[in-house]
């Protein structure tokens, strides 16, 4: 494997899993009612 695709597979694969990794929390939070959040405190 060249270093210029290992470079490009070490860059790309990560940051495709951080997407994936924050795309439930994000989708979570955009349906929450936030003041019935701040009231559950």
């Amino acid at each position: 494997m060249a270093p210029v695709s290992s470079l490009i597979a070490f860059l790309i694969l990560p940051g495709l899993l951080g997407l994936r990794t924050a795309g439930w929390p994000a989708r979570h939070s955009a349906t929450l009612d936030v003041l019935a959040a701040i009231a559950a405190e």
